[in-house]
This record gives C-alpha cells, sequence and structure tokens, in this order.
C-alpha cells in the first residue's frame, strides 16, 4: 500500500504537532508544508530537512500528487483555503474552527459533497477519556435530562 500524501498547510501552534504525528504513521508521508511567516519557514526546514515542498503560499501544494491536507491556519483564512483544497479534490482536515460563520460551514459542507471529499475537524477533546465517558453517561440515561454541562479543561499548557 502505497503511503498517505499529506500536506500540512500552517505550521504555528498545531502545525508542528501535525507534522510530528503524520511522521509517525508508518501509512503517511508529509511530502509538502506551508506556512506564511518566514521565521516559522525556516523553523520548518531546520526540523525537517527531509520535506520536499516548503512554501508560503499553499497553492504550491496543488499538482503534487497529494491525498489530502491538514489546515492549521487562522480562523478567518479557513473557508478560502478549505474551499480551493475540495477545489483541487484533496481531503481536508481542519483544525476548529471549520470556518468563521454557518454560512461558509455549511457551504463547506456542501462542496465537500458535490466534490464527494472527506472533510473533517480536528477536535482533540472528542476523542478525550472524559469526555467519551461523559457522553456514555448521559446517553445511557442515567442522570436524567441535562439541562446545563460545564467543564474546564485543565492541565500542563
Amino acid at each position: 500500500m502505497a503511503a498517505l500524501r499529506v500536506g500540512v498547510i500552517g505550521y504555528g501552534y498545531w502545525g508542528p504537532h501535525i507534522v510530528r504525528a503524520l511522521l509517525e504513521i508508518p501509512e503517511a508521508s508529509v511530502p509538502a508544508a506551508v506556512d506564511r511567516d518566514p521565521a516559522r519557514l525556516g523553523q520548518l526546514r531546520f526540523r525537517h530537512p527531509h520535506i520536499e515542498r516548503i512554501s508560503a503560499d499553499y497553492a504550491d501544494l496543488f499538482g503534487l500528487g497529494l491525498d489530502a491536507v491538514v489546515v492549521s491556519t487562522p480562523p478567518e483564512t479557513h473557508f478560502e483555503i478549505v474551499s480551493a483544497c475540495l477545489e483541487q479534490g484533496l481531503d481536508v482536515l481542519v483544525e476548529k474552527p471549520l470556518a468563521t460563520s454557518l454560512d461558509q460551514a455549511l457551504r463547506l459542507v456542501d462542496l465537500a459533497k458535490a466534490r464527494d471529499r472527506i472533510m473533517m475537524v480536528g477536535h482533540i477533546g472528542v476523542y478525550h477519556p472524559a469526555v467519551r465517558a461523559l457522553k456514555q453517561m448521559i446517553e445511557s440515561g442515567d442522570m436524567g435530562d441535562i439541562r446545563y454541562i460545564d467543564a474546564v479543561r485543565v492541565g500542563l499548557g
């Protein structure tokens, strides 16, 4: 099986973690990565000299034979970037939020469906054991009618 070729758009807060996580998956490769900030591009080149294509323009990823991209950029850029990637036939994982308005989010959902592409929103909390346990408690009905939930995420970082 050929490795899944994933491009990373955005090397700010989450970008380094995303690149590292993808490189730990034997069935995946990161042949390309993008960030607008020259300092971040320098960090990317230093940490990952094996990445073939490093650029400041996400459009440079098009035509490289990628299977998917991860978009980890400021939320106000998500609609434009995700739309362009879906139009290019790429599957997309975008960090939360999907878009900055409901209208934009619905348009992206429609575009992904029309292009028969996978589009997912990253939300690490969904996979946290405490969140899963709470979901099971609610679904069991043992807690009765839920009117309000308040949660605080605590920990290092």
